[in-house]
């Protein structure tokens, strides 16, 4: 294996312990006594380092923001595994009693807005006061919202969706905990802003007449305490069903289609996409609660 001798510790180490100049050359120093070196030099000149690095910020921060972009992108799960770890470590070791926000200044100044101020209120990032005061930090906050809303609509539905159970059990237990303020807080805004939500639900339901049929059905299902209610696609059952109706055999219009309960609701059948079949409407009438059997 090739060797070279550390021209700042002396050390004779492996060819790859050592950097490599552009033209390809090895450095005379290690890289543990460059990387000391460059430490203790940052050191002596904090506040010149600091400023070059802001400059150098300030000058590529659109450079800046796309390559953390594409590595944020790229490296996703880990980021997450390594936060949640983060959390979990954080709040065991704060309720042991172990582990305590870090002592600094009594008094901080906002990088933003130039206020100064106790550091209780500026913003706490895991142990430490950032120099950005609260007031700033939701107003960055409500920009990035407005300015994302799509995009974290869209992630907000993809997780939901991929973890249905778990959100749903989540909701309820918060609104359990929570009925009466809850409950509270939904009459106040609607009475503040009673024209506007009027006027949102007639453009929804214009907009999602299927939707709104389902809500209805739904709400109907759970009066009749089905054993099981399932959100269902009302469009894929009439793809499976060939839009034909499965007593007499017509092919049926969209408008025409009727979803009957094989297994009626009031002998204990379920709302779900098994238990539904497409029917015109005569049929559907006819076999109101009846089951196939019973059919003459």
């Amino acid at each position: 294996m090739e060797t070279k001798v550390c021209t700042k510790c002396g050390v004779e180490k492996p060819r790859t312990d050592f950097g490599t100049r552009k033209g390809g050359k090895p450095r005379s120093e290690c890289k543990v006594c460059a990387c000391q070196r460059t430490k203790d030099y940052a050191e002596r000149h904090r506040e010149e380092v600091r400023a070059k690095h802001r400059e150098y910020n300030r000058r590529n921060r659109e450079k800046l923001q796309e390559t953390d972009k594409l590595w944020r992108s790229a490296n996703r799960e880990h980021l997450r595994a390594r936060s949640r770890l983060r959390q979990q470590m954080e709040k065991e070791l704060k309720n042991s009693g172990a582990l305590r926000e870090h002592d600094g200044p009594a008094t901080r100044t906002c990088k933003i807005c130039g206020m100064s101020g106790p550091k209780e209120d500026f913003v706490l990032h895991g142990l430490w006061r950032r120099n950005i005061c609260k007031p700033c930090k939701n107003a960055q906050q409500r920009q990035y919202i407005a300015k994302h809303r799509e995009h974290l609509n869209q992630r907000r539905k993809e997780r939901y969706e991929a973890n249905l159970e778990k959100s749903r059990l989540r909701q309820r237990e918060v609104y359990q905990r929570n009925r009466e303020r809850i409950r509270e807080q939904n009459r106040g805004y609607y009475l503040q802003n009673r024209e506007q939500i009027i006027a949102r639900v007639k453009a929804w339901r214009h907009k999602n007449p299927s939707k709104l049929r389902d809500q209805i059905v739904r709400r109907q299902v759970r009066k009749l305490n089905a054993p099981v209610v399932e959100i269902i696609d009302r469009d894929a059952i009439i793809e499976r069903d060939k839009s034909t109706c499965y007593l007499c055999g017509r092919v049926l219009m969209k408008s025409e289609v009727r979803l009957d309960h094989v297994i009626p609701l009031s002998r204990g059948g379920p709302h779900t996409a098994d238990n539904l079949r497409v029917a015109c409407n005569s049929c559907n009438c006819k076999k109101a609660t009846k089951l196939l059997s019973e059919l003459v």
